[in-house]
């Protein structure tokens, strides 16, 4: 996760967020890590059970100076929860893809509601070829959830 949030580049003042947050321990990592750096760090959860975890996890941790939020929300119906983020994470690879074999729906969600500069960062899956965005790096590295290995992407809206 660390070298994947660095080839995103994240700049003083960015803005955090996982889409998909589960319990929350990216969006604690990346605040973490870059406590200097972040303005803030998000995740943005559907799942009920999940998004009170995180919030149970967050209240635990003492953060310094990268707040942090969770909301609980589907971002496709609500795209515009992305507007101010600058780095967007979403561990993809368990995400249902279109018919074309790409994350046409997280795509869509991306080209509505970040603006340009924002970076993405899916992880074993593509974002359709045709939208508004660059890969800008791939990350090869193990996956300690399914054993083998991922490949990081990121991507740079234009």
């Amino acid at each position: 996760f660390p070298h994947l949030l660095s080839a995103a580049e994240p700049q003083p003042g960015d803005i955090f967020c996982d889409v998909g947050s589960g319990c929350g321990r990216l969006v604690l990592a990346a605040a973490f890590l870059w406590p200097d750096t972040l303005r803030g760090a998000r995740g943005i959860e559907i799942s009920p059970d999940l998004h009170a975890a995180a919030q149970r996890l967050c209240s635990e941790q003492e953060t310094g100076d990268c707040p942090i939020d969770f909301m609980l929300a589907d971002v496709h119906t609500q795209p515009q929860l992305l507007a101010d983020v600058d780095i967007c994470f979403c561990y993809s690879t368990r995400m249902q893809l279109s018919e074309d074999g790409f994350l046409s729906q997280l795509a869509d969600t991306y080209a509505e509601g970040l603006r340009s500069g924002s970076r993405m960062v899916t992880i074993d899956r593509h974002l359709r070829p045709d939208g508004p965005w660059d890969l800008i790096s791939e990350i090869k590295g193990p996956n300690r959830e399914n054993g083998g290995v991922s490949v990081g992407k990121v991507w740079r809206m234009r």
